[in-house]
């Protein structure tokens, strides 16, 4: 059966990154629940391992050592076009696991590491943070039963009082997907930008590596990887976090959103990418 979801979904992927990336970028930390759309008893299996290169969670991914810089027109001094938010996205498809699939919530991460490339400090600390969040994954199901999933949303802003910080989804696609684990990477461009004259203060690049692993059902392991880049996209700082989220939702796929025809979206991506097979008949 085939319903709307709940208005949590466009936070789905800001919320699983955006307040880990504030925490690096910043130094305080920022609650997900301050995002909106215009500890575990269980011991952790992921380990940090340390190298010449720099700090990472064991994920078989590395972060990139520059990104593209942020566009001229969002950065330091511009004006914030107020349009962007309400553009349209273009719908991304990728399959996800049948264990990934559902509604889920998180309460707390784990700093595991640091590091400032521009001091070369690096610290393990170990630390545990309160962490608030609800993250949906898969909208729609293919005729063979596999679950996809794709960016609702790719477009989040957060009131900071005098200013507000505005992120932009450039990427999100997965690096590695195993029967196991699933490893997503995203991008995002970051401005902080004055209410009232639309000013932006400060703009700058996220990139995240996040993997999921069931520990077992209704339980995940999430490790994440966020890697702040400055605007000329020369990297900043990174920070390494685990965390546990519980299922409570299971998933329900989502045909219409916002005036979007999700579905007749997906299966044009299917019959484009040469999979029309894959589409589920409608009597």
């Amino acid at each position: 059966m085939n319903r709307p979801r709940t208005s949590s979904l466009p936070l789905a992927r800001l919320r699983l990154i955006l307040p880990v990336a504030l925490l690096v970028a910043t130094g305080s930390p920022v609650q997900a629940s301050d995002w909106v759309e215009d500890g575990a008893s269980t011991s952790f299996n992921s380990k940090v391992e340390k190298n010449s290169g720099g700090i990472t969670l064991k994920l078989g991914v590395e972060h990139s050592e520059t990104v593209a810089p942020v566009p001229l027109k969002l950065q330091l001094g511009e004006i914030f076009d107020e349009r962007i938010l309400s553009s349209p996205s273009r719908l991304q498809w990728y399959r996800i696991p049948e264990w990934m699939a559902g509604k889920w919530r998180r309460q707390q991460e784990t700093i595991v590491s640091t590091r400032d490339f521009q001091t070369g400090q690096v610290s393990f600390p170990r630390k545990a943070i309160r962490s608030e969040q609800i993250a949906d994954f898969g909208v729609q199901r293919d005729a063979k039963g596999a679950i996809w999933n794709c960016n609702l949303s790719m477009k989040g802003v957060s009131d900071r009082g005098s200013y507000r910080s505005v992120a932009l989804v450039r990427k999100q696609v997965p690096v590695v997907s195993e029967p196991s684990r699933l490893v997503l990477q995203e991008e995002f461009v970051v401005l902080h930008v004055m209410h009232g004259t639309g000013a932006i203060m400060e703009s700058y690049i996220v990139e995240s590596l996040t993997q999921y692993r069931p520990v077992k059902r209704g339980l995940l392991e999430t490790s994440m990887s966020v890697k702040i880049y400055q605007a000329d996209g020369s990297p900043k700082n990174q920070q390494e976090n685990v965390a546990f989220d519980r299922l409570i939702t299971p998933f329900t796929s989502v045909d219409k959103y916002k005036g979007l025809n999700v579905r007749a979206d997906f299966d044009n991506f299917l019959r484009s990418s040469n999979q029309a097979n894959l589409i589920v008949e409608t009597d």
